[in-house]
């Protein structure tokens, strides 16, 4: 009896301990969902534009789909930490917010950024150093070509914009044209340099707005002249174009400019610009519309697109606005950057796998031999298999998601006029232009 009294408990004793060992080894484990509640991605949007909270939309749209179809790893919610870059340095702020979500965050894996300016300091100040991913789907200016291995944007840089801009100028019989720039934005520098650059010669002036600027119709006078056949408004933020706007309409009681054509960067394309004084730039001259600009814009009649604007409508009652498209590919680069992180890193030292989710982006987003294609029409379940079996290559709703050695890719583009039918306005598009496959940044 004491025998079998004594197996009895060492039998006990021994299923305790392999109970205890199992369970413990399990919370340590990064296969298993309890370990974390989710997986974050810092998404950084200036949250005042009209334009954030669609872009936002998008990301939430991807992750939701993949969420609902089991989420990422062995059930691992996608998440998003969301911070606003409005303000009057968003390079700065930016920085502020990214390094914010960095140190509260213990299970945050990598940023989504927005203009140019918060790109830049995000990726200088936190990316390069901390080894952790970043991916624009507006940011593109010149100068984020090559500035980091975890950086990279689904938006072509800005040359492309201003050789369709320069085209479109040219073939109007635009042969002079004044630039007015919203002074220290990076991206409205670059796309007016770029524009100088192409269209050569015929730039007649190039000035600098401040908002609230005390040289403001001194600056007028300079920018307009009676030879000028057209004006480029590079201007970002709604403050800085609306204030240029209404100060140009209080002067043309002075100056005709029924005759002038109005040439806009894209980062006019917001339904911000409806609230603005628009009369000067609305009408046609010789039966062409007097404002034009040009805007990365995929391939509407593809699959996937068609996917995205369905459920994107669905799900948000929302239309596909500026770089939606690019926004909801992002969330799928994430995702997938997630799942294949989880057979090269533990999760538990999350240092590594945020590095290592940074450097499988471009892998995934681009065609290699042998890889299996995979978008997301398919289905999460179907990509998240491709993505566990091995090397996988990623199309999306905005087209060409195929990253190059910089951090770069070449879409299509729309060209757009701002209209108006009625007393509604409205973007029109005048025409699609094919991405151009043998482009080169110069």
């Amino acid at each position: 009896m004491k025998l079998f009294r004594f197996i009895t408990i060492f039998v006990l004793l021994f299923v305790l301990i392999v109970w205890v060992s199992f369970s413990g080894c399990k919370k340590n484990s990064s296969s298993d969902p309890a370990t974390l509640d989710s997986i974050s991605v810092g998404v950084i949007l200036p949250m005042d534009n009209a334009n954030a909270q669609l872009q936002l939309n998008s990301i939430k749209l991807a992750f939701k789909e993949v969420n609902d179809a089991g989420g990422v790893g062995m059930g691992y919610p996608l998440r998003i930490e969301l911070r606003s870059s409005e303000g009057n340095n968003r390079e700065e702020i930016a920085v502020e917010k990214a390094q914010e979500i960095l140190e509260t965050s213990n299970q945050f894996v990598g940023y989504v950024t927005c203009y140019s300016s918060s790109s830049l300091g995000i990726v200088n100040n936190i990316c390069k150093e901390k080894g952790i991913g970043a991916i624009s789907g507006s940011a593109s200016i010149s100068n984020l070509s090559g500035i980091s291995d975890y950086f990279e944007r689904l938006c072509p840089v800005d040359e492309f914009e201003a050789k369709i801009l320069t085209n479109k100028a040219q073939y109007l019989g635009i042969n002079k044209v004044a630039i007015a720039i919203q002074a220290e934005e990076p991206y409205c520098q670059n796309i007016s340099n770029e524009f100088q650059y192409y269209f050569e010669s015929g730039t007649v002036e190039k000035v600098e707005f401040f908002k609230n600027d005390s040289e403001y119709f001194n600056k007028l006078e300079q920018l307009i002249n009676d030879s000028t056949d057209a004006i480029m408004i590079s201007m970002l933020d709604f403050e800085n174009y609306s204030e240029f706007l209404e100060k140009m309409n209080q002067i043309s009681s002075k100056i005709d400019f029924s005759n002038t054509y109005f040439i806009l960067c894209n980062g006019l394309y917001s339904e911000d610009l409806f609230n603005a004084q628009v009369n000067d730039l609305l009408g046609n001259i010789n039966g062409n519309p007097k404002n034009f600009g040009a805007i990365s814009y995929p391939d509407t009649n593809s699959v996937d697109f068609k996917y995205f604007k369905s459920n994107l409508l669905e799900t948000y009652n929302q239309n596909v606005g500026a770089y939606n498209a690019q926004y909801y590919d992002i969330g799928y680069l994430y995702a997938l950057a997630i799942e294949q992180s989880f057979f090269s890193a533990n999760i538990d030292n999350i240092e590594t796998f945020r590095s290592m989710v940074g450097a499988f982006i471009r892998g995934i987003s681009r065609p290699d031999a042998g890889d299996f294609p995979v978008n997301p029409s398919q289905g999460w379940k179907t990509m998240k298999l491709a993505a566990v079996k091995g090397s996988i290559d990623y199309s999306g709703a905005s087209g060409n998601c195929n990253i190059d050695q910089d951090g770069n890719v070449i879409t299509s583009f729309k060209v757009f006029t701002l209209s108006e039918s009625g007393s509604e306005l409205h973007f029109e598009t005048i025409e699609f232009v094919n991405g151009d496959k043998g482009y080169k940044p110069r």
